[in-house]
């Protein structure tokens, strides 16, 4: 098989599971129907800070809000509000409207006695009032990655049943589109929605920054969802730039495995690089569409030019479909002697 044919048969819209972030979940992606969920976090206002860790948990707690099946996320840097626990009503909603999301995220980040507490207060969009106070304690990295968890669970949360009962100050959701044809494409993963809601489950999250850098690691029974695709892992990392709303590289590794209907994809380490547009999977790479497959000890997906190697040992076995016999002709049993069938 040339590589032509090879492409023509791999429309790689599996990565799209793993690049989406716009971005475990208390609150399920919103159905089609549903008003669309945005949410920003602006800057917090910090306190007694002296000798503390310097910590961007607003930022930190934008990045989790985007993997919780949200439709979007605008965090602090985006979002270019000035840190404060105390905007005015004015204020958030000029915010909300200048970056089209239904609710803001501010709050306040205290150091006592080597404890840092959180405190968060949800503002609706709409009129800039208060939706919800939320507060979070920690003294080590583990706790402080465990009380944003919670924080952003209960943040998605709230703004999903505050837009189920006040749908007109929701920005408009999209039309959802007819469902994919799997006969488009029958030997491989596509038809994929690159922007619709992300979620990632896990038992276990840790959350760290370097200088303006950040990484969420998920670990334990890792699931992401999105659309119709579902990843399975022991373990997913994702990568931030400075100021970056969505991760510049994601790596899901230990027994990675991707499903959509009935194909599926499996590899040792999957690595998703975004500005290129490009996933790499390594380790017994395999991907499957009923008995067919093909594999290699690393297969790359181009996305922008739709194409795909497969390295190391490449193996590529299809199993036709048997030809169904063609029906017997039709007897007119006016032609047969004494009319009778035969």
């Amino acid at each position: 098989m040339s590589g032509d044919d090879l492409a023509s048969h791999w429309r790689v819209a599996l990565v799209c599971l793993t690049l989406a972030l716009p971005a475990a979940g208390a609150a399920p992606p919103p159905e089609a129907s549903a008003p669309r969920v945005a949410i920003g976090v602006a800057a917090f206002e910090s306190v007694g800070l002296a000798g503390a860790p310097g910590t961007d948990v607003a930022r930190l707690l934008a990045d989790r809000i985007g993997t919780r099946g949200v439709n979007a996320v605008v965090g602090p840097g985006e979002l270019g509000a000035p840190g404060g626990a105390e905007p005015t009503p004015a204020e958030v909603q000029a915010w909300a409207a200048a970056a089209g999301v239904s609710t803001i995220a501010v709050g306040r980040s205290t150091w006592i006695g080597g404890r840092q507490s959180i405190d968060v207060r949800l503002r609706t969009g709409d009129s800039g009032g208060l939706l919800g106070t939320y507060v979070a304690e920690a003294k080590t990295p583990e706790e402080l990655a465990s009380g944003l968890d919670r924080l952003a669970a209960e943040i998605v949360a709230a703004t999903v049943a505050w837009l189920k009962t006040d749908v007109a100050a929701a920005p408009p959701s999209r039309a959802p589109k007819p469902p994919r044809d799997e006969k488009d494409n029958p030997f491989g993963l596509g038809g994929f929605e690159s922007d619709q809601p992300l979620s990632i489950h896990s038992e276990e999250l840790e959350a760290s920054q370097t200088g303006g850098t950040r990484r969420l690691v998920f670990k334990r029974g890792v699931r992401v969802e999105q659309a119709d695709m579902k990843l399975q892992a022991d373990r997913l990392e994702a990568f931030y730039p400075e100021k970056a709303s969505q991760p510049e590289r994601l790596v899901a590794t230990g027994d990675v495995r991707v499903v959509q209907g009935a194909r599926e994809a499996h590899c040792d380490e999957a690595t998703y690089f975004r500005a290129d547009k490009r996933l790499v999977c390594d380790g017994h790479a395999e991907l499957r569409d009923g008995d067919d497959r093909v594999a290699g000890a690393r297969i790359e997906f181009d996305l922008a030019s739709e194409r795909v190697v497969v390295k190391g040992g490449a193996s590529v076995l299809f199993h036709p479909e048997p030809e169904k016999p063609e029906p017997a002709p039709a007897v007119d049993a006016k032609a047969v002697p004494g009319g009778a069938t035969p």
